[in-house]
């Protein structure tokens, strides 16, 4: 009976034992992820980043061929300075067109002008001569006028009562006139009244007339130009000359100059390439103003945070450094591998001194220590 039992003791032993090696096992694995955990929090991999900056593009403002390309990627350029020049040929058609149309309109204008001077010429000799022979009516009337006057004082002199003297001149008698004389010098009174005032009638009519004619003369020229079309061909001409002007500032257009200080980017168009109205020809970059755009798996987005500082290691080896100026809102880490692993963009700025001038697009590479705050949230 004792031989029985004892394998039975021994054989109730050995599950207990596995048992416990089991768990002893399931603890030592979770030991080793937890602390393999820890250890990829505290030494995170570094992260790739680029040297971005912000740049103005010229863009195209009409359809065109880019005809000569002045610059080239990495030139630093001016505010001003011509950086292509393009061609558009329907445009150039246009004001050459416009050009033989100035010319013609120019010939117009100068023929009918030259017609109007001569027009105004003939003219005015015709009124010239009509003023003179109204300004010498008008003085003969005048004179006429004064003449008729002084004859009607006589005359009322004579009715009046004048004196006469003797033969010797010893005595100064009044002068008698019978009554046919009287009637006499009344009728020649009226005469002379009437007259003169007949010829002030006429000496007024002349110089009215004279106004008149002053007036017409002033405006001569003006009437015969606008009877002849100068006006006309000279609206004309000068409507023609805006066209062209407004063909000018197109023509203009197609330098394409600088707006401000850059450095030229890496795309530049060719010569002959056809460009469309907005289509970006140019990107000037501002160097004085470099950032790092780095791409972060989003499982790793939660440990950086809004003005955190980061080591940049550029090609030159030396150590730099930056300043975590945007980090986009935090994105769902999701329960796939895939998800954890999608990237986002983070932007860098410099911290201190500044970055060397590198072209833009080189690479660097982000260092940088776990946030504690989020490491301890995960953990």
């Amino acid at each position: 009976m004792a031989t029985k039992q004892q394998p039975d003791e021994q054989t109730g032993e050995l599950p207990g034992t596995l048992g416990r090696l089991l768990v002893m096992a399931v603890l030592a694995a979770m030991l080793g992820v937890g602390v393999a955990s820890w250890l990829d929090r505290g030494t995170m991999q570094p992260l790739t980043a680029t040297l971005q900056t912000r740049g103005v593009q010229m863009a195209a403002g009409r359809e065109a061929r880019v005809a000569e390309v002045l610059i080239k990627p990495g030139d630093a350029v001016t505010p001003g300075q011509p950086l292509l020049i393009l061609t558009d040929e329907r445009l150039e058609l246009r004001r050459i067109a416009k050009e033989r149309e100035i010319r013609e309109l120019t010939a117009e204008f100068q023929r009918v002008q030259a017609a109007a001077q001569m027009e105004v010429e003939w003219r005015r000799r015709d009124l010239q001569a009509e003023i003179f022979q109204m300004q010498l009516k008008s003085s003969m009337c005048l004179q006429e006028k004064l003449t008729r006057e002084v004859e009607q004082i006589a005359w009322q002199e004579r009715l009046t009562g004048g004196t006469t003297r003797t033969a010797d001149a010893s005595v100064v008698a009044p002068l008698i006139l019978d009554d046919d004389t009287r009637f006499e010098a009344l009728l020649k009174e009226d005469a002379a009244a009437a007259a003169a005032e007949s010829l002030e009638t006429q000496y007024n009519l002349c110089e009215r007339r004279l106004e008149q004619l002053f007036q017409l003369e002033k405006s001569l020229a003006a009437r015969v130009e606008a009877s002849a079309g100068v006006r006309l061909a000279e609206t004309r001409l000068e409507q023609a000359r805006e066209e062209l002007a407004a063909l000018d500032v197109q023509t203009k257009g197609l330098t394409i100059t600088s707006k401000s200080y850059g450095t030229v980017g890496n795309h530049v168009p060719q010569v002959g390439d056809l460009v469309q109205p907005g289509h970006p020809l140019v990107e000037l970059l501002d160097q004085d103003q470099p950032f790092l755009i780095a791409r972060v798996p989003t499982a790793r987005l939660s440990q950086l945070r809004l003005g955190d500082t980061v080591t940049v290691l550029f090609p030159n080896e030396e150590n730099y450094q930056g300043t975590v100026d945007k980090v986009p809102l935090k994105t769902a880490e999701g329960t796939s591998p895939e998800a954890r692993e999608t990237p986002v963009e983070i932007q860098i700025l410099p911290k201190g001194q500044r970055w060397p001038r590198l072209p833009i697009g080189s690479r660097a590479y982000i260092e940088y220590a776990p946030n504690p705050k989020s490491a301890a949230h995960e953990g």
